[in-house]
């Protein structure tokens, strides 16, 4: 086994860019190659990238489970990392595995009976019903595959390294553009197979790279070692990566509908405002890319640092990777303000559109100021443990605030689209003191896991 990294000692500003750079380049490739993916399909036609569109947010959402599960995962193993206490890593990088499998399975199964209806309840029909099922079946076929790379990921990560997965990403991400081209238009002797091939490489380039770091913990070079004869099935370990990977994922849904329920409010207001509001909801991806990096190395540093005894380290962890974050937030809203006429207009140029959405921008560059702490800390919360506090701070703030808000500047005080922009960083301020209150308060520290 290779030498393990102790992220409980040495200089704390260090030991964060050593997690997060890693984990902010594996986003940002994410992304690009997202994108990537998009203009393949695109090219198939609208009906098709409309279909694959409207099955994608079927997957965002059975995905929440897999972050979860991801993030009970990180906690756990965190949490046993710091206290040196590697067999109870090993385990439960092993059960991790149980528990990603078992629910794959059962996603896999229900999401392939029930997707016709589930396309035709979200619109999908004619050609685009038939692109739209052909790719999320296939994709629900093989979902088991994306689970097995999101739970190999978050027990390196929990160990400790970061690098690992982000190159084991890129390699899979390199791996399903090349296969998209091949597989969506039929390349090298294979039949062109449209939005199925998209799917297909997805799939496959996902098994590939849980394959990796599935032989990789085997092998017990990269701070784990799996090993499956020596270990049982232990299903108190289950129970609390479920316990803390559930409240996870409900956040993750509440933020998602909430996102729903804005757009309706949104639509009201015409086809350019909607034209807006879809693009600085594009363009806030921006604002996340770096933060989910150092929310990740604050939830692996929390964890570690708490199972070493040593809460003072974890707090000082997360509030610096909060701070740092806060840095580059300032320079990206700086730039986004002060250039937000023309990011609109790389996306459309129509005059109306362009006038709404740069307002819409420099909103939004505003309320963006608050992820460094509403995201940092809420992911330093589950990294000790706590999932459940982010969870109720997010139902609070998007639900009973951010919703009956925008609401009501919009349409009872006739504020017009303005009231819904404003109320955007108003619940990002309000998510962000709920969060340094908690956090400062400290009862995460004496969570028992």
């Amino acid at each position: 086994m290779m030498k393990r990294r102790d992220l409980t000692r040495g200089d704390i500003s260090h030991v964060i860019w050593h997690l997060s750079i890693p984990l902010i380049l594996s986003n940002v490739f994410n992304t690009i190659f997202e994108i990537t993916d998009a203009v393949f399909i695109g090219k198939l036609g609208s009906a098709a990238l409309a279909g694959v569109s409207i099955a994608g947010t079927v997957l965002f959402f059975l995905s929440t489970f897999a972050v979860g599960l991801g993030v009970g995962t990180v906690a756990l193993v965190a949490r046993y990392t710091g206290a040196k206490d590697y067999h109870k890593a090993n385990e439960t990088a092993v059960q991790s595995f149980f528990v990603g499998f078992v629910f794959s399975l059962l996603l896999g199964a229900i999401g392939y009976i029930l997707s016709p209806s589930i396309m035709i309840i979200l619109g999908g029909t004619g050609e685009m019903f038939n692109h739209g099922i052909s790719y999320i079946r296939t994709l629900f076929l093989g979902i088991f595959t994306m689970f097995f790379m999101f739970q190999g990921s978050a027990v390196l990560r929990g160990s400790g390294d970061t690098k690992t997965p982000m190159k084991i990403s890129i390699f899979a991400n390199l791996l399903n553009v090349f296969l998209d081209w091949v597989l969506i238009f039929g390349k090298f002797g294979f039949p062109a197979m449209g939005a199925q091939g998209a799917a297909l490489a997805t799939v496959i380039s996902r098994g590939i790279g849980g394959f990796i770091i599935f032989i990789l913990l085997l092998r017990g070079r990269h701070n784990i070692h799996l090993n499956f004869k020596e270990i049982d099935v232990n299903f108190d370990l289950m129970k609390k990566i479920i316990k803390i990977g559930i409240p996870t994922s409900i956040q993750m849904f509440i933020r998602s509908s909430s996102s729903i329920i804005l757009i309706k409010i949104v639509a009201l207001f015409g086809q350019a405002t909607i034209a807006a509001y879809g693009i600085g909801a594009r363009y806030f991806t921006l604002f996340l890319l770096p933060g989910f990096g150092f929310a990740d190395a604050s939830a692996t540093l929390v964890g570690q640092n708490l199972g070493s005894g040593q809460p003072d380290r974890a707090r000082q962890s997360a509030l610096l990777s909060s701070f740092y974050y806060f840095l580059m937030l300032i320079g990206l809203s700086t730039l986004t303000f002060v250039f937000s006429k023309e990011i609109v207009m790389l996306f459309n140029s129509e005059r109306e559109v362009v006038r709404i959405g740069m307002v819409w921008l420099r909103y939004m560059s505003i309320g963006a100021l608050f992820l460094s702490f509403a995201l940092v800390l809420s992911r330093s919360f589950q990294g000790a443990g706590d999932s459940l506090t982010p969870m109720f701070i997010t139902v609070f703030a998007l639900y009973f605030f951010q919703i009956p808000v925008a609401y009501i500047l919009a349409i009872m005080l006739k504020w017009g689209i303005t009231g819904i922009w404003i109320s955007q960083p108003l619940a990002g301020a309000l998510q962000a003191i709920l969060t340094i209150w908690l956090f400062l308060q400290g009862k995460w520290i004496h969570k028992k896991i």
